[in-house]
């Protein structure tokens, strides 16, 4: 509910709704990703604020790596030639993996002691 009230309140304005629904709390991080991607849908890339993109680091990916890979899903349900596609670095991909693992894995076992909040 509270992700199609900030929709209907901000059906033009990217930054308004996911601002405002993350200052609803709760599972903010659930309804914002839900409300950007129905808003980023609506609105095209360009509505995203630039200071939001560009802050993105999830190494070894980038905002330009998911662009380009974006373009070439397009171009291939078009029939059309797919640019190069950009290789993932298994390697640091599996050490990256790892280290979110382990932070995952001790905020579980953090909650798993006293005093259980």
């Amino acid at each position: 509910p509270v992700v199609i009230q900030c929709l209907l309140r901000n059906p033009t304005n990217f930054r308004a709704g996911v601002e405002e629904i993350v200052a609803c709390g709760g599972d903010c991080d659930t309804t914002g990703a839900i409300l950007g991607g129905i808003l980023g849908a609506r609105l095209g890339v360009g509505a995203i604020p630039k200071d939001w993109s560009e802050s993105i680091w999830e190494w070894p990916n980038s905002p330009r790596s998911i662009e380009t890979l974006a373009q070439n899903l397009a171009n291939g349900l078009e029939g059309k030639p797919i640019e190069v596609v950009p290789r993932l670095i298994l390697p640091f991909q599996l050490l990256r993996n790892i280290f979110f693992f382990g932070i995952v894995l001790g905020h579980v076992v953090r909650r798993l002691l006293p005093p259980y909040r």
